[in-house]
């Protein structure tokens, strides 16, 4: 055979084959992200307004309007984001936890802290606490309100399968509720948002806390105190 027409044959192999070959896949940038999440959850997104480069997503599931909120945050020369979920109850009260051993709260809960006397820092053993909680003491501005959310046996069970120890080593319980906002904090927001793209482990994640946050809610509106 012609060593013209090997050459020829074995360059237009070459050339088939690398035409051929499965493009690498184009990095999805954040805002692509959350279009996805916004269509998995059928919801809708915005910009949140006066905040840099900050997202929500708001979705609908049995019957409670849920947020997700992506947010930028600027400090020490470098950028990171912080992801949460929400749901507003019209009980307007705060309710968080913090861990006895140190004393600190979680710094998003920093300023509410700061807002109450010692007098609303309430001791566990009137909340009879179960022994799953029993490292943590709980922070209220109304203790007749949160006595009887946490006497709800599911509220009990939601608040000790989402506690946690931080990166730096503080047992925290990262839902919360400010101003009868009831509020999740994604601790690991970038392993979070990266696993939507796959529709895998990001998703349940996120599935899990919106049944955890209707779970509180729904309790929560059940409550009533005698004024």
């Amino acid at each position: 055979m012609n060593i013209c027409i090997i050459i020829g044959t074995v360059l237009v192999f070459g050339i088939i084959t690398f035409l051929s070959r499965p493009k690498a896949s184009k990095k999805k940038t954040r805002e692509e992200l959350l279009r996805e999440l916004a269509d998995i959850l059928e919801g809708y997104l915005s910009v949140i307004k006066d905040k840099e480069d900050c997202y929500s997503i708001s979705f609908e599931h049995e019957n409670g309007l849920f947020v997700y909120e992506d947010i930028k945050i600027n400090g020490f020369g470098q950028e990171s984001y912080k992801s949460y979920l929400r749901i507003h109850s019209e009980k307007k009260f705060n309710l968080f936890f913090a861990e006895k051993k140190t004393g600190g709260y979680v710094k998003t809960d920093i300023r509410i802290a700061s807002e109450m006397g010692e007098e609303d820092v309430i001791s566990q053993r009137i909340f009879n606490l179960p022994s799953s909680l029993d490292e943590f003491k709980v922070v209220t501005d109304n203790d007749l309100l949160a006595k009887k959310l946490l006497e709800d046996k599911q509220v009990i069970k939601v608040l000790t399968s989402v506690k946690k120890t931080s990166a730096r080593g503080i047992r925290m319980i990262p839902l919360r509720i400010i101003d009868g906002e009831i509020t999740f904090e994604f601790e690991e927001r970038e392993n979070f948002l990266k696993g939507l793209s796959g529709f895998g482990r990001g998703i349940d994640v996120l599935e899990e806390c919106v049944s955890h946050l209707k779970v509180v809610f729904d309790a929560l509106e059940k409550c009533k105190v005698e004024e």
